[in-house]
């Protein structure tokens, strides 16, 4: 782990809980502010442990996991590019309710808890950037329960693929790769449904063409249609 030496201009572009300071006060803030790496598959939290840092996702992908009372990991939500992890946990000083662990090769920033809370005290802006992050987070909580309640899977399961282009898609010539190791499971997980009805789903969508299958990463080849889709009404 080092104190990093990026430049504000750097990180406001992807990080942005830092969009609104100046660069006088990144000086100080990124005295505070470290950089490391971690290999895929490696944790960057527990479930259960305290925490005692604010983590922001600098390059790759991470996933956020429960495990089940069965020995299953669960997939939550999938963090991309200057994502906050680790912040509710730090505002209701309570455990960790689930696991960070990188889905790639990530790079992560961090702030210790207490620099942390010096930070939101001194910079009301980024207090505000934390609060409009949190209450995107809730709409996104919010939209999910409401599908779950009411929707089909497929509707579902486009939505989550929406959702993950999103936040972590990749355009390509000819369509957005979701860059990511995501299985049938993990797609079951997401959307409340079983594995098998996942892979039926996702093998109708590949047979109309609106996805297909890129280097073992999922490629989403016409949205439009997908987004369509995703708000009929039945």
């Amino acid at each position: 782990m080092k104190t990093t030496t990026l430049t504000l201009a750097a990180v406001a572009e992807r990080v942005p809980l830092f969009s609104e300071i100046g660069e006088a006060d990144w000086l100080q803030i990124s005295q505070f502010v470290s950089m490391y790496h971690l290999q895929r598959g490696k944790y960057i939290f527990f479930e259960g442990d305290m925490p005692t840092a604010l983590y922001i996702v600098w390059e790759g992908e991470v996933k956020l996991v429960r495990h089940s009372a069965t020995g299953r990991d669960v997939v939550l939500a999938v963090v991309g590019v200057g994502r906050l992890l680790g912040d509710i946990a730090l505002f209701q000083e309570c455990a960790y309710t689930s696991s960070a662990q990188a889905l790639d090769n990530v790079t992560v920033l961090t702030m210790g808890k207490e620099r942390f809370s010096l930070l939101l005290r001194t910079y009301p802006a980024v207090s505000y950037s934390i609060i409009r992050d949190l209450s995107r987070r809730l709409h996104t909580v919010s939209d999910l329960v409401q599908s779950l309640a009411v929707d089909r899977v497929r509707q579902r399961i486009i939505r989550i693929l929406l959702k993950l282009s999103n936040a972590i898609g990749r355009e390509l010539e000819n369509g957005i790769l979701l860059d990511i190791p995501l299985t049938r499971q993990d797609l079951a997980d997401m959307t409340g449904t079983t594995v098998e009805t996942a892979i039926r789903v996702m093998s109708e969508l590949r047979k109309n063409g609106l996805v297909c299958t890129e280097q073992g990463r999922i490629l989403i080849c016409d949205i439009e249609t997908l987004h369509a889709l995703a708000e009929e009404t039945w």
